[in-house]
């Protein structure tokens, strides 16, 4: 087993290895001109498109559908609590 007496200055040195200086600046690194902003396409609204109809799984279709038709708002979610606990 090891040593407490020999395990804390090894895990002291250990620690001391992560520290930088209070100077420390983080080096600059210039992008590319095709990285330096975004585009600002427009792909819709992804919430509507039906993605799990590309994968042609009858299954997946109503696990999709039963998930839709069950999700409740939040209120709608504390009035079954409250009928429940009643």
């Amino acid at each position: 087993m090891i040593s407490l007496r020999f395990a804390t200055p090894a895990l002291l040195l250990l620690l001391a290895g992560c520290v930088s200086g209070p100077d420390h600046t983080p080096p600059e690194m210039p992008l590319p001109a095709k990285f330096g902003e975004g585009s600002n396409k427009n792909i819709g609204d992804v919430a509507t498109v039906a993605w799990w109809s590309a994968f042609r799984d009858r299954q997946l279709d109503s696990l999709v559908a039963r998930g839709i038709d069950q999700n409740l708002d939040v209120l709608q979610a504390m009035e079954r609590i409250n009928a429940a606990s009643s």
